[in-house]
């Protein structure tokens, strides 16, 4: 992770969800959350992070969801969205993945392993590069965990091929 900065997004639809043994309520009420915060608040663009996960001790392995950040302006997930708009037949997952400046120093680079590895059923693309410094990257799969696992593949192989 490299640390506790942001470093992408990834849509998790409502199948992947219960793939990894959530409820579907708990689903269901965070998505019911998303369109209510921006219903009440009139944004048109803003990012809404959640936190999922246990607490252990003597709450157990129940599974809590909470509202831990609401960013009312331009963030990172807009670049996903974006993404899932030009790609609307993109399958059950979608992901985006800021490069490490190890995996950004050309631009022809990024682009040609990531069109390399974009089809019509799984597209893949950059997003933005500016190159030694930053780039992004939005990938695709028949799940949320494959699109997330080939954003990680693509940033390792960028990264070893320097």
């Amino acid at each position: 992770m490299r640390g506790t900065s942001w470093k992408g997004n990834i849509f998790v639809g409502a199948a992947d969800w219960e793939g990894l043994r959530l409820e579907k309520t708990v689903y269901t009420r965070l998505r019911k959350t998303m369109a209510d915060l921006h219903e009440r608040l009139g944004l048109l663009h803003c990012g809404i992070d959640f936190a999922v996960g246990t607490l252990g001790g003597k709450f157990g392995d129940s599974v809590v969801a909470a509202v831990q950040d609401i960013n009312p302006k331009v963030t990172g997930a807009l670049f996903l969205r974006e993404f899932m708009a030009r790609h609307p037949a993109v399958g059950g997952g979608a992901a985006t993945r800021v490069l490490s400046p190890d995996a950004t120093e050309s631009a022809d680079k990024i682009r040609s392993l990531v069109s390399e590895f974009s089809t019509a059923e799984q597209p893949c693309e950059e997003v933005a590069v500016v190159p030694g410094r930053w780039a992004m990257i939005a990938t695709s799969g028949q799940t949320s965990v494959s699109a997330g696992a080939q954003a990680l593949t693509l940033e390792r192989m960028l990264a070893v091929s320097r």
